[in-house]
């Protein structure tokens, strides 16, 4: 997830982006993607 968010400021910032622009997208994209993957770990590596 790191390396796929890392990226995506990457994207955001070649492509001219502001610093606030960035921070805004990826919130609503880093909680859309947390979201798709807490179903599937809720229960990892509980005892």
């Amino acid at each position: 997830m790191h390396r796929v968010l890392f990226r995506r400021i990457q994207e955001l910032t070649l492509a001219g982006r502001t610093n606030p622009e960035i921070a805004a997208v990826l919130a609503e994209e880093a909680t859309r993607a947390f979201g798709l993957l807490e179903p599937a770990l809720a229960d990892y590596a509980r005892a």
